[in-house]
């Protein structure tokens, strides 16, 4: 059943701010530095977003996270991103 209340809380700002800047950076290191580097951007900057932050665990996701968006996107499907380097 819904009901008409209010949600309780508040805004979490610092969460949103970060996972857009996680998102922008992406786009940005993209051109500059290649998909690698972009990638470590977007997961090190998303997971600040979190209420934990463990370096380790974090740099293990993004080097399993990597290799399989490699594997996705530029082996599977073949996009042109240069892995190193933009351009």
């Amino acid at each position: 059943i819904v009901r008409g209340e209010a949600v309780k809380g508040r805004w979490g700002w610092k969460p949103l701010g970060l996972i857009v800047l996680a998102l922008v950076g992406f786009g940005f290191t993209m051109e500059q530095f290649g998909f690698f580097p972009a990638l470590g951007v977007l997961f090190i900057l998303g997971s600040l977003a979190g209420n934990e932050f463990k370096l380790k665990e974090v740099l293990i996701l993004t080097v399993v996270m990597s290799f399989f968006a490699w594997a996705v996107f530029i082996y599977g499907i073949g996009l042109p991103y240069p892995l190193f380097g933009g351009n």
